[in-house]
């Protein structure tokens, strides 16, 4: 088995379920999720793999050092309490942990104060509740008229972030048609609402905005809506399967589109999260709120590694560069020095030359 997939390899369901219920057995608290769970209760958000430090993979890796020990990183939402906040814990070890610790101070430089959290489904699904309870009747020629509504056909999104400074919980909820892709479906009516407040009481829309025109509430709407001086633009329903945003095809294919043919067989290899391609290979894992990253980018026979600062996406006028591919969230050298572009050469078996950008450090 690949080192590097000893390391990087992301949580399986085995070690999300003891992640789970580790802390229960220590009588900590009741960690495990409840199967719906909302904004008032406590609840883990997610369970992915803490990369350990970085010195400690690269001896591991390199110098047959000792294996990093392999641990969970949990993000519990605690809301059913007088201090609701978000807290991160370190869970191990993996697959049988015997211990946690909460790494929010450290990490943060204090305590994570609730509104930071992301938002649930629930917590979407409950200001639905609320539109249809308390906003919607507050209009009913213009959502009856123009949206056709009868209580089952829209759905909300929100937009983040939710606010403009932080502490805000103002988010604004856009409505769509309820079909397969709504996204593809706006209704053009979006409504802001402050939800601030863990009492669903207390929540408010302090704006409402309707195909280029603001509102003060779903009131002002309706009432300049009666007196004929809302510019209205309905939109056509979409059938139930969302029509073209379903993906499925509409007529039956036709001639087969171009084919790849590899006539030694693939020249690439999946084996677990290990990714090998000619003379390439890489380690790749899935952030919860981030995708895909990889780690431990390899190139030629001789396996050398492959430094973040190298990797990126370059043009001719400038480079642009990313280093999200660090290990444990260690900013690498390059984005502390500054940096000179020129142009190289460089000789491959084609006819023609090649010219790309090399970029190499300057001093301070």
């Amino acid at each position: 088995m690949d080192r590097g997939f000893q390391v990087f390899a992301d949580v399986t369901l085995e070690e999300l379920l003891q992640s789970q219920e580790a802390p229960v057995e220590q009588q900590v608290c009741l960690w495990w999720s409840p199967l719906r769970p909302s904004h008032r209760t406590n609840c883990i958000y997610s369970v992915e793999l803490h990369l350990p430090p970085k010195a400690e993979v690269l001896a591991f890796l390199d110098h047959q050092g000792r294996k990093p020990p392999r641990q969970a990183l949990a993000v519990v939402y605690f809301g059913n309490q007088e201090d609701p906040n978000v807290t991160e814990y370190v869970v191990g070890p993996l697959p049988k942990p015997t211990y946690h610790q909460d790494i929010t101070i450290e990490k943060y430089g204090g305590k994570l104060p609730y509104y930071r959290r992301f938002f649930l489904i629930s917590e979407r699904e409950e200001i639905s509740i609320f539109f249809m309870r308390e906003e919607y009747p507050r209009a009913p020629n213009f959502m009856h008229q123009v949206l056709d509504y009868n209580g089952r056909n829209l759905m909300v999104l929100p937009a983040l972030p939710p606010g403009f400074k932080s502490g805000d919980r103002k988010v604004w909820m856009g409505h769509f048609q309820n079909v397969s892709g709504p996204y593809l479906h706006p209704v053009g009516l979006e409504l802001q609402v402050d939800v601030s407040s863990l009492d669903t009481s207390e929540w408010q829309v302090l704006n409402v905005f309707y195909n280029g025109q603001y509102f003060e509430d779903m009131e002002d709407l309706e009432r300049q809506f009666n007196e004929g001086r809302v510019r209205v633009a309905k939109v056509k329903k979409a059938p139930l399967d969302g029509g073209f945003s379903s993906l499925k095809p509409r007529v039956p294919p036709g001639w087969p589109g171009p084919l790849q043919y590899e006539p030694r067989g693939p020249r690439y290899c999946v084996r677990h999260n290990q990714v090998t391609f000619m003379s390439w290979s890489f380690a790749f894992g899935m952030e919860v709120n981030r995708g895909p990253r990889i780690f431990d980018v390899r190139f030629d026979d001789f396996g050398n590694r492959v430094q973040e600062f190298t990797l990126g996406t370059m043009h001719t006028h400038n480079i642009h560069y990313k280093a999200d591919l660090d290990i444990g969230g260690i900013l690498p050298d390059s984005k502390k020095c500054l940096h000179m572009i020129s142009a190289a050469f460089n000789y491959f078996s084609l006819p023609k030359e090649i010219i790309w950008q090399r970029r190499t450090k300057k001093g301070r």
